[in-house]
């Protein structure tokens, strides 16, 4: 509990790809807390893209 993190989702159906990324979330024991209902907003992007919001998201980790 009390760890930090980022949310990351992909989407990809026959319409593309949808990407979305919440930085900073924090995981706390409270009851306020549901993380079954975080407000994700998702993009379409292109493969491209998405491999490079990746490289920059290990980038950020391994730092």
């Amino acid at each position: 509990m009390n760890a930090q993190f980022d949310v990351v989702a992909v989407y990809m159906d026959d319409q593309g790809i949808l990407f979305g990324h919440m930085k900073n979330m924090i995981l706390t024991d409270s009851p306020k807390n549901n993380i079954e209902t975080i407000p994700l907003k998702m993009k379409h992007c292109t493969e491209n893209d998405l491999r490079l919001a990746v490289q920059e998201l290990d980038g950020k980790r391994s730092n």
